[in-house]
């Protein structure tokens, strides 16, 4: 079990990361042709991991911002360990919340051309109550770095050598 600490990043680099980077929904899907032409799928996950790739130089980080990240990679020891994380564009007002074994989700509905129902839940871990159309949500998503490794270059630089990191949502303990 992967301990999510109650850490996030600074203001000043989560609301960079809202403008400056890359990434979104992932789904993992095997794919094994067969020799007459059909394929097989076979489905990995049963929802999307989301995945962001945070270009360290667009955000022009300080040197001290740079050995911040770095001393978190530390403390999670690289993938080992999470920590909050706020990407951008999700904060909203819910309109669905739902609460299952005590945790609180909102439940996104699409129903398909026969009229079937397909719920899919997003973990909700600070809402603010309130609004006549809903409740506001922030999303903090539990994150893990992707990679174990934080290479340095020989060369000091600004960065110290870090172009970018890559976050990937985790996902353990949701429906």
């Amino acid at each position: 079990m992967i301990e999510v600490l109650k850490y996030r990043l600074p203001t000043r680099i989560e609301k960079a990361v809202a403008v400056d980077v890359i990434g979104g929904p992932e789904f993992q899907t095997r794919i094994y042709p067969s020799v007459s032409g059909y394929e097989e799928r076979q489905v990995e996950r049963d929802r999307a991991v989301r995945r962001w790739t945070i270009d360290l130089v667009l955000l022009n980080l300080k040197h001290s911002e740079v050995r911040q990240l770095e001393s978190v990679f530390r403390v999670c020891r690289g993938q080992a360990g999470a920590f909050l994380f706020k990407g951008p564009g999700e904060d909203h007002i819910c309109r669905d919340l739902v609460t299952i074994d005590g945790k609180s989700y909102e439940r996104h509905r699409i129903t398909d051309l026969d009229g079937v129902n397909h719920d899919y839940f997003t973990p909700l871990l600070h809402i603010i109550p309130g609004t006549i159309s809903g409740s506001y949500c922030e999303y903090l998503t539990a994150v893990r770095f992707g990679t174990d490794y934080w290479a340095r270059k020989s060369q000091t630089t600004t960065l110290g050598g870090i172009d970018s990191i890559e976050l990937v949502e985790h996902l353990e303990d949701h429906p």
